[in-house]
């Protein structure tokens, strides 16, 4: 069974929707602050398995409650 992580839901500058996990979440909003977003390799490296691909409403997400 997989473990359970806290995670942000988070658009980028042109609107693209992500999930990123909480460990992730400030080298996400930095990279994004410093226009590193903007070099799309390192960045899409770094956070394309995140991306939603899509509406954030068109996204199964799971929660414990």
């Amino acid at each position: 069974m997989e473990k359970m992580q806290k995670v942000k839901a988070v658009k980028d500058q042109d609107g693209h929707w992500y999930v990123i996990p909480d460990i992730e979440f400030a080298t996400f909003l930095e990279m994004e602050e410093n226009g590193e977003a903007d070099e799309w390799n390192s960045f899409n490296d770094r956070f394309s398995a995140y991306r939603t691909g899509g509406d954030l409403n068109l996204v199964q997400l799971y929660a414990e409650i």
